[in-house]
């Protein structure tokens, strides 16, 4: 992995190792990326997880690991122990682009917003750069900001009646390459319109929702103090700062994995389910367009990750036949996710989205030239997620009052799956739109209910295509004493 070394490495080595309870790793200083050789590769290695360590490369060959911890958090772990050496120290990221008119082509908050209004401008007819805090009457960020999208779509200011689609960007700060996916894909869709035949098709047949920065005070700070800082800006007190917007999602938070309750660790949860304005504003748009498909952009790591950790997938043949497909493209690896709690998991468990988070590259930050490669080998995955949905078999229709034919926001079971983990299937609220892709040549009974309604079985044969079941409901009126 290519990183910038810009210091003298700074050696610090202390023999063996100590348990010892979990230390406070302070992220109010800067970082520094540091590397530890470990005298019992898979225990020591269990230990700096448990501790809610940010290990960001492992070579078990050499029985090392390089970890970003803040200054106190190295110190911390030296005296616990462990053996380990500087190598690197954080700066911020305005100066690590000084002088290099192409790295200068990374995003901050304000030109990511710039842009998006310029391509609105641009493109009136198909782009329009949406406030999602104001659409969507979530609270600004800690620092006081919005989190924008652009949404894209043919005959843009109308809510149409389509399957939406969503792609998000940046949940860790540090990750700017993920930046520019996001707006590549906000370029791609919008100059290519009306010459490239799939990107137009998929904008005629999609709402596309592009959010290139989930997490903007991050952002600002990588920016301005800490090329790797790493999680939102929330105040935890005693000097220690930011949740881990990728693990405070509901679903699965804190159970398992690479997260930590400790206010200073790089992935803490945060103090509740779905606490930070972040997280309260992507789980808003989710109920908001109850997605078909998604893709979460992170780095590093050329990865399709599976979407459930710990957890049980019931739709493993439909999870694994589409992720192959799309790995297939991008010519990537698969692994587990880190940690549960994350969006991917959140975004299927609850809202139904067939949803991948994407590692991309391996670094950071790489030299823009490097970085636009990276961008445009990523182009294959997201447009794939965009045509497959309208070539695989399932079943959609709308669900609407039997008396007014008013659409009907309704949950669904599938008697064919078994959601052991509680997932829920629901309607799009708008129009009471619902869409399952499901593996052919099966019978399907989906049973619909909704509050004031009698509930109703269909049944849909599914063999090679779409099957269009309009469902409509009995209101469940009292009868008079």
């Amino acid at each position: 992995m290519a990183r910038r070394i810009g210091f003298a490495i700074v050696a610090v080595m202390i023999a063996g190792f100590v348990l010892a309870p979990a230390p406070g790793f302070c992220a109010g200083d800067s970082h520094v990326w540091t590397s530890f050789e470990l005298s019992d590769y898979s225990r020591d290695l269990d230990e700096l997880l448990n501790l809610g360590c940010d290990i960001v490369e492992r070579y078990p060959e050499k029985s090392t690991v390089e970890v970003i911890v803040s200054r106190k958090g190295f110190e911390q772990l030296l005296a616990m122990g462990f053996k380990g050496k500087i190598i690197d120290i954080s700066q911020p990221f305005s100066r690590v682009v000084t002088g290099d008119p192409q790295q200068d082509e990374y995003y901050d908050y304000e030109e990511i917003k710039q842009r998006l209004l310029d391509i609105q401008n641009q493109y009136p007819d198909i782009a329009l750069r949406v406030n999602l805090t104001e659409l969507l009457d979530t609270p600004t960020t800690h620092e006081g900001r919005s989190i924008y999208a652009l949404k894209v779509s043919s005959n843009v200011a109308v809510d149409e009646d389509k399957p939406a689609a969503v792609f998000e960007c940046g949940h860790h700060a540090r990750e700017l390459v993920t930046n520019l996916i996001g707006m590549d894909i906000c370029e791609q869709l919008t100059s290519l319109y009306g010459s490239d035949p799939n990107i137009t098709r998929a904008v005629n047949r999609w709402e596309i929702w592009i959010v290139p920065s989930v997490n903007p005070d991050g952002l600002e700070y990588v920016w301005s103090n800490d090329e790797w800082w790493r999680k939102n800006r929330r105040n935890n007190g005693g000097g220690e700062w930011g949740v881990d917007n990728n693990r405070n999602y509901p679903f699965g938070w804190g159970v398992w994995g690479s997260n930590s309750s400790n206010p200073g660790s790089e992935v803490y949860t945060g103090p509740a389910p779905n606490s930070e304005p972040e997280n309260q504003t992507m789980t808003a748009l989710w109920g908001y367009l109850v997605p078909v498909v998604m893709l979460d952009y992170h780095s590093y790591g050329d990865e399709v990750l599976n979407t459930y950790v710990h957890f049980t997938m019931p739709e493993l043949l439909k999870h694994d036949t589409i992720q192959d497909l799309l790995m297939d493209k991008l010519n990537y690896s698969s692994r587990d996710p880190s940690s549960t709690g994350e969006a991917p998991e959140e975004a299927y468990h609850t809202y139904g989205t067939i949803c991948y988070l994407i590692e991309v590259g391996n670094e950071f930050q790489p030299p823009f030239p490097e970085a636009q490669q990276w961008v445009e080998h990523n182009r294959p995955g997201w447009q794939f997620m965009l045509n497959f949905p309208f070539f695989a078999p399932g079943v959609t229709g709308k669900v609407t009052d039997s008396v007014t034919g008013l659409p009907v926001v309704a949950t669904y079971d599938i008697q064919e799956i078994n959601f052991v983990e509680g997932e829920v299937r629901r309607t799009e609220p708008g129009y009471g739109r619902y869409i399952e892709l499901l593996p052919g040549n099966t019978t399907y009974h989906l049973t619909f209910s909704a509050n004031g309604y009698h509930s109703k079985t269909i049944s849909a044969d599914v063999a090679t295509h779409v099957v269009f079941k309009a469902v409509q409901l009995d209101p469940n009126v009292m009868s008079a004493p």
